[in-house]
């Protein structure tokens, strides 16, 4: 049986208040560029991590495994 993805989002006021103050267009235009992405095939580092990219290439996501979030 999969295991269904966990999505924890870490300081949401800081940083929906540094959408507000930076992203033009506001939350509604952060929301839709990120539903929209791509895989993106990063070159170099060693965390293997999944990476993804908006389709309007605005903004880089990177996954974080359960390890690295506890150790942070």
């Amino acid at each position: 049986m999969r295991t269904p993805p966990q999505v924890v989002v870490y300081y949401a006021p800081q940083f929906a208040e540094l959408r507000r103050q930076l992203v033009q267009g506001g939350e509604g235009a952060f929301v839709a560029s990120v539903t929209r992405c791509v895989t993106w095939a990063q070159r170099g580092g060693k965390s293997n991590a999944y990476f993804a990219k908006t389709r309007d290439d605005r903004y880089i996501i990177k996954s974080l495994s359960k390890v690295r979030t506890v150790l942070s």
